[in-house]
């Protein structure tokens, strides 16, 4: 298995130039997968004996280079594999091979940030998660996309704990896996109790809060869609943290109810008149 240090080298190869929490999260989730590929090479004796009912021995992807269990044909063809289903029943799938571990991060990276299912929507919903440091809702996003069968809860546990190992061994910083993880007073801790307590209004007058407008995203568009459902007792129907055209619609909307400048960005007056 590469070292944790090994994997951030051959990731920051495969994908120059991409955010730190990015290359964070995509590496929580292949270590958490398989080991960074090298699982391949070592089954259980309980993965070997189920094989054998399949005909199969349970070392086929040893060298395959498949970082996160990603199911297909890759630059080096394909590998027969045992799986089970969140049901608990068993299958073979076809994974991926591919010819360098470059590829296979980078695949895998491109897989996690994809959308998946929901295309567009789902790659704004779990950038917008990830780049805002909140690992938890970018674990939320990436079960809507399609990634995995696994409960939310459990997959959040099995991110946090190959997280932690990684914040361990390289001083991973970028996001946070647990509510009590955020500062006092800092937007996330105050997103995340808005989060946990329905449509009620945050107490943030204390806090900076930056000018965001259509194409932003983080923390403060996800708060900003939740104060705007608060005063116009809407449903929000698009990925929480992206500031997107019907963004700028309902905000526009505010801002005339309230005699604001009508410029669909969110500065200090908007942001005051929105918490007031």
């Amino acid at each position: 298995m590469p070292t944790d240090r090994e994997a951030l080298e051959i990731a920051k190869r495969a994908a120059p130039g991409v955010p730190n929490a990015m290359i964070e999260y995509a590496l929580s989730v292949a270590r958490g997968e398989g080991g960074y590929g090298a699982a391949w090479a070592t089954p259980s004796k309980f993965v070997q004996e189920k094989s054998k009912e399949f005909g199969l021995t349970g070392f086929e992807g040893a060298g395959s280079n498949n970082w996160g269990a990603v199911q297909g044909t890759g630059s080096a063809g394909s590998f027969k594999h045992i799986d089970r289903h969140h049901d608990g029943t068993w299958y073979v799938g076809n994974f991926r091979k591919y010819k360098t571990p470059e590829e296979g991060f980078l695949h895998t990276f491109n897989v996690i940030f994809g959308g998946g299912l929901r295309g567009a929507k789902g790659a704004e919903a779990i950038k917008a998660a990830v780049l805002s440091g909140d690992g938890l809702r970018a674990v939320e996003e990436q079960r809507k996309n399609g990634y995995f069968e696994a409960s939310v809860s459990e997959y959040q546990t099995a991110m946090k704990r190959n997280y932690e190992k990684l914040r361990q061994s390289l001083g991973f910083s970028s996001l946070s896996f647990d509510p009590k993880d955020q500062a006092p007073g800092s937007l996330s801790s105050e997103l995340q109790a808005l989060s946990g307590s329905g449509l009620s209004k945050p107490k943030v007058k204390n806090v900076d809060m930056p000018t965001v407008k259509r194409g932003s995203i983080g923390v403060p568009v996800r708060l900003l869609h939740r104060l705007l459902a608060v005063d116009t007792d809407e449903t929000q129907t698009e990925p929480l943290g992206v500031f997107s055209l019907h963004t700028e619609t309902q905000l526009k909307r505010f801002q005339a109810s309230r005699g604001l400048e009508v410029d669909g960005v969110c500065g200090p007056k908007t942001w005051d008149a929105l918490i007031r």
